[in-house]
């Protein structure tokens, strides 16, 4: 059975603390550096949770191998390790992401993130996410209900998530939950 993960991370502005958009990180980076929040584990062990990360704008050379950068990933702002680089693709990926980088278009970056550059190997991605889901799975211990941390662990991010502008449901199946669920019934 291969596992199933997920890398949920994202880019937060320090005051209010609320999601990064490409628009707002434009607008501040365009007047100098910038101070924002990493939310997730997909830069495992480079960054964790809550740290506290410096932007600065990429300039005329644009991005390395081994830096880390901020770019779009569909509508989200995340920070990624470039993989590599030619004159207008980028293959980037998360430090704890077991999957290979993806490959973005140059138009996606935001800016630079100021990290010690590092580029670790598929295996060494693999351990780290190992690592994290091992150490998920002690911290619950042995007769916990695997529906509840995951609910609960789902219920501490959704906050997070509900900022995020999305496409949202399609009205066939909005119209069907809206059928099929209780008054005052959840999904999620």
């Amino acid at each position: 059975m291969t596992p199933f993960w997920h890398p949920l991370s994202g880019v937060f502005l320090t005051d209010p603390p609320i999601p990064a958009s490409r628009s707002v990180l434009a607008m501040f980076l365009a007047a100098g550096p910038l101070e924002v929040v990493y939310a997730g584990d997909r830069m495992f062990p480079a960054l964790r949770p809550g740290a506290r990360v410096r932007l600065e704008r990429l300039g005329e050379r644009g991005a390395d191998p081994g830096e880390v950068v901020a770019a779009t990933d569909g509508s989200v702002v995340d920070l990624f390790r470039v993989h590599a680089a030619d004159a207008g693709r980028l293959e980037l990926g998360g430090d704890a992401d077991p999957s290979e980088p993806r490959t973005f278009d140059r138009s996606a970056l935001i800016g630079r993130a100021s990290l010690a550059p590092a580029s670790p190997s598929r295996a060494v991605r693999l351990a780290r996410r190992l690592r994290l889901d091992l150490r998920e799975a002690w911290s619950s211990g042995p007769d916990a209900d695997g529906a509840a941390t995951v609910r609960e662990k789902y219920e501490s991010q959704a906050t997070h998530y509900a900022r995020v502008d999305g496409p949202g449901l399609e009205p066939r199946l909005a119209a069907r939950l809206r059928a099929a669920l209780p008054e005052g019934g959840r999904v999620l």
